[in-house]
């Protein structure tokens, strides 16, 4: 079936379901749950749009509006991912054990715009995706993210099903100037073939605002693509900066950047975040477990919009060759403004939730159990 066709059929069955959940009298709504799946948008779970394509129904759970909700499987394994043991006995999380693996094959020793942003140099940030929406060919660029394994990108989960495009469904890796082939890059393109956003993530607020992307392919890294390593503990005190990334716009009223733009932050308390956020956006407040406030006190220096789901990383190369991500880009209120620094989401307080979905197998990045 080519992609065309695909997209009458699913596009048929959508109009089916519609009508079909008018006449459904459920008391559940998106982000109930239903044991032991996630009732959510039709459009929004992979394995639903896969099986509408071949004529096949799912189970509804509810409708919000005239949008048909269903039981969306998750990945069998969402506890904890318990630690393995080296040699001497100190536990170790799954991600360290893979950013080792990753450092081992990748680093060889040798010789050592967001707003307010300087370009990126070529290979400097292999780690950065791209999230795109769209039909092949005509994809609009419109979020960001990291490439964390050889299959899932880490990003935002208000990106995966915010825009008038749809769903995100591609991802951009490799890339530098979007505007030319002539830079010193080499972009690939994958499909986005499933969508996790956190299983407590809520699209009206902002906390775990988190997602991953699992791709049609195994990611082959070399100089221009390669994985970021994860964040797994609280970061030390002496932590004051960070830097961010991303293809967004360059000042609040201002273009976005064809140029993969790279920027220093400064890594604040949560308390200087309290005006960023609304209390409709965060009615239980800023929370300091799972949210990082990050930005420059004077501003000028800050993410902006386009580059939601970026990373929050290491200004150094923690890992061998391979930086460090301390979160993702959440949200802001305009960019670089004075007394309104940026929120992300924290990587190593969603840490469990993550290795449990990109490698529910122990030490293994490309068996995915499903249910």
């Amino acid at each position: 079936m080519n992609a065309k066709k695909s997209l009458v059929s699913i596009g048929t069955s959508l109009l089916v379901l519609v009508i079909a959940a008018s006449k459904v009298c459920s008391q559940q709504f998106k982000d109930d749950t239903c044991e032991p799946d996630n009732c959510v948008s039709v459009r929004a779970c992979y394995f639903v749009t896969r099986n509408l394509a071949k004529g096949i129904y799912p189970k509804l759970c509810g409708f919000v509006g005239n949008e048909p909700l269903t039981c969306c499987p998750l990945p069998l394994r969402l506890e904890p991912q318990q630690t393995s043991r080296d040699a001497g006995g100190s536990s170790r999380r799954v991600a360290t054990t893979m950013c080792q693996v990753y450092r081992r094959q990748l680093c060889i020793e040798s010789g050592g715009y967001a707003a307010g942003g300087q370009p990126a140099k070529p290979r400097e940030l292999p780690f950065m995706a791209h999230i795109g929406y769209g039909s092949k060919g005509e994809e609009s660029w419109q979020c960001g993210g990291s490439l964390i394994s050889t299959r899932y990108v880490l990003s935002a989960a208000h990106c995966t099903d915010g825009f008038n495009s749809g769903l995100a469904s591609w991802v951009k890796l490799g890339d530098l100037d979007t505007s030319t082939d002539k830079d010193d890059a080499k972009p690939e393109i994958f499909q986005i073939v499933a969508r996790f956003n956190h299983p407590q993530y809520k699209p009206e607020e902002n906390y775990n605002d988190i997602a991953l992307y699992r791709l049609d392919r195994e990611v082959k890294f070399n100089d221009y693509i390669r994985p970021i390593c994860l964040q797994t503990d609280d970061l030390e005190a002496d932590t004051q900066k960070a830097q961010a990334a991303g293809w967004g716009r360059i000042g609040f009223v201002e273009r976005t950047s064809s140029k993969l733009l790279k920027v220093v932050v400064d890594l604040l308390n949560v308390s200087e975040c309290s005006e960023t956020a609304s209390t409709d956006q965060l009615p239980r407040g800023m929370d300091a477990d799972s949210m990082i406030c990050a930005g420059a006190v004077l501003g000028g220096r800050d993410t902006c919009q386009g580059d939601s789901g970026g990373p929050l990383y290491s200004l150094e190369e923690k890992s061998g060759c391979l930086r460090t991500q301390y979160g993702v880009t959440s949200f802001g209120y305009q960019c670089g403004l004075e007394g309104y620094p940026g929120i992300y989401s924290k990587v190593s307080y969603h840490l469990d939730w993550i290795e449990s979905v990109v490698w529910p197998s122990k030490n293994s990045d490309d068996v995915l159990v499903w249910q």
